[in-house]
């Protein structure tokens, strides 16, 4: 994170969210992979295009590998519920919003 502005392995993507403090420093930010929410529009400023490359559906929650507009991999975990409300397939595109970051000062 810079400057307020949520970045992936050098991509600027999005502004924090207003209740978080921003860093006056370079930041890492992680997210782990059941802070994450899918969806299939745009749900907010820091929702990060991406597409589906892989779906393991076993057990009580659905696995899922994405891979970001810019490239970078995100690995997401979503209930089964979710997953069939959204019937998320290979290839299709989804929205990913970071619910929980935790962010590291360098």
């Amino acid at each position: 994170m810079e400057a307020g502005k949520l970045q992936f392995i050098g991509h600027e993507t999005a502004e924090t969210q207003k209740n978080q403090a921003t860093p006056p420093e370079t930041s890492t930010i992680f997210v782990r992979p059941h802070a994450l929410d899918l969806s299939r529009e745009p749900n907010g400023d820091n929702a990060i295009k991406s597409t589906v490359l892989h779906i393991n559906p076993a057990g009580p929650t659905v696995k899922l590998e994405l891979k970001s507009e810019w490239g970078d991999l995100i690995q997401a975990t979503i209930t089964q519920d979710k997953f069939k409300k959204l019937q998320i397939k290979p290839g299709m595109q989804v929205y990913v919003l970071p619910l929980d970051m935790h962010v590291f000062n360098r």
